[in-house]
Order: C-alpha cells, then structure tokens, then sequence
C-alpha cells in the first residue's frame, strides 16, 4: 500500500488537491466514484469528469439529500446538470447527513480526507487528504460508495427542469456565487 499525506491551503503556491484531482480524473480508465456533502466543482473540474465520461468512464457522484447548508444545497441543484448531460450519473443519498469525503477510481486509487469538491476546499481551505495506491483499500471505498448508491435516489434532468421557474432561477443565482458558499 502506497499513501500520501496531501495538504494544501491558501498559503500554498500551488493548488495540491485541485491539480492532483484534475490529473486523477485524466487516467481514470473504468469508474470513477465520487462521495462528498458539498460538489460544487469549479469548471476545471467539471471539464476533467465530462472528459473521462466521453472516454467512457463510468461517473457515479453521491451527494446528501438533506445538506446542513440550504444554499450549497441549492447551488449544487443548480449545477447538477451540467454533469449530468455528458454521461455522469448523480444520487441522493436519505437518512442521516453523511460528511464523508470519499474517492475511488478504478478501483485501485483512493482519495480521502476533509476536501470538499468545492472552491473553498479546493483554493481557500486549510486541508489534508490521503492518496491511496492500493486495490484493497479503493475497493472498501468504491463498496462503500456502491452501497450509498443502491439506496439513494437519482437525480435526472428530468426531474431538475420539472421544477418550478423561480425555483430555479434562485438556485441558479445561488451557484453564480458558489466560490464564497
């Protein structure tokens, strides 16, 4: 098993967790599985996830359906399809609020730690995360990913352009200022 402790923050130069996602999101050639509270991706990132999606990479994003934060929650409604047109599948799972910051791909590299998918967590936030290289272990956190899946409820475009009007017109508003949510 190869880890390795990755921090970023505002007083780096570099962008650590952002970068090395992007470059994740590259190589990926079978799944990538994502699980956090907060996807509020910058563009960059979107981009990298269609990309693998047109290379045939199959995307699985779980989100809560309850989030702590009604504005993040209505931002993310509001960029939910942008992924979802270009071949990445999200869910929403019930019950209690899940903090996890979970990430596999292919099932032999792992990403965990406090990072968000967010601009805060991505640029501004003090943050430490684990890279994992190892089949054993991206296999527990894709299991774990599956079985949030096989009881969560999919978000369809269907069902984001049935909502009313000024529903989204405020969660659109709402995701112009995601970078400060």
């Amino acid at each position: 098993m190869m880890v390795r402790a990755v921090a970023s923050g505002p007083d780096a130069s570099n962008e650590t967790n952002h970068k090395l996602l992007i470059g994740a999101f590259s190589v990926a050639r079978k799944s990538i599985r994502v699980m956090s509270p907060y996807f509020l991706p910058d563009r960059e990132l979107i981009s990298a996830l269609i990309t693998a999606g047109r290379r045939g990479v199959e995307i699985d994003i779980v989100v809560p359906a309850v989030n702590n934060l009604f504005l993040v929650d209505r931002a993310m409604m509001a960029q939910f399809d942008q992924v979802l047109k270009h071949y990445c599948r999200v869910w929403r799972t019930e019950g209690p609020f899940d903090h996890s910051k979970l990430l596999s791909i292919d099932g032999v590299w792992a990403y965990v730690g406090s990072s968000n998918l967010d601009a805060r967590s991505l640029r501004l936030n003090f943050e430490i995360d684990l890279e994992v290289l190892d089949a054993g272990f991206a296999s527990e956190i894709e299991a774990r990913i599956g079985s949030a899946i096989a009881s969560a409820v999919p978000v369809t475009l269907e069902a984001l352009r049935a909502r009313p009007f000024l529903i989204r017109l405020f969660d659109r508003v709402l995701w112009l200022g995601s970078p400060y949510l």
